[in-house]
């Protein structure tokens, strides 16, 4: 039991490293999508998948999106975990 979870701890550690990684290049993004009931401007899904893509493969990261509950759920995958 102990090596378990030493073992997933390094594995958290990892994935939040590698997104630490990520959060230091500190991206910005444009809002290129606008809400027309709000009357705003918002960055859309498409352009923050887009950016982040090159990152996220460099870090061996892959993120999903799903609807649950009707809210748009991403989810971070760390490959070399597996």
């Amino acid at each position: 039991m102990r090596c378990l979870i030493s073992s997933l701890t390094i594995n958290y550690m990892s994935i939040y490293t590698k997104l630490l990684e990520i959060q230091k290049l500190h991206l910005s993004f444009e809002k290129d999508a606008k809400n027309p009931f709000f009357k705003s401007n918002y960055v859309s899904l498409d352009s923050i998948v887009e950016k982040l893509t090159p990152y996220l493969d460099k870090h061996n990261l892959l993120i999903t999106h799903f609807t649950h509950n009707s809210e748009i759920v991403t989810k971070v995958i760390d490959t070399d975990e597996e």
